[in-house]
């Protein structure tokens, strides 16, 4: 549960600007959005993650354990600054 918390704290202070900034900074909303438009159920969005990211299966926890259960919107808010702390507490209480 340590290395969680400690998982959490990095990738929070590793996220100073929303996501989206960042993404738009490397290739426009092309980047993530199919004409730069955000789709209804969001997965074009949630497909184009794994073009640079792992899978979730790939990737070391958090991540993993949530493989089949979850899609990359689920938690990463990419248009508003997120806590990673709140977010996992809005399914995990501890």
């Amino acid at each position: 549960m340590k290395y969680l918390w400690i998982l959490l704290l990095v990738g929070g202070l590793a996220q100073a600007q929303p996501l989206a900034d960042m993404h738009t900074e490397m290739g426009g909303c092309e980047s993530c959005h199919q004409e730069g438009e955000p789709s209804d159920t969001l997965t074009f969005e949630n497909g184009n993650c794994v073009e640079c990211h792992s899978e979730l299966s790939e990737m070391d926890d958090p991540h993993a354990p949530h493989q089949g259960s979850l899609v990359c919107s689920d938690c990463h808010t990419l248009h508003e600054e997120t806590d990673p702390m709140t977010t996992c507490s809005n399914c995990h209480e501890e």
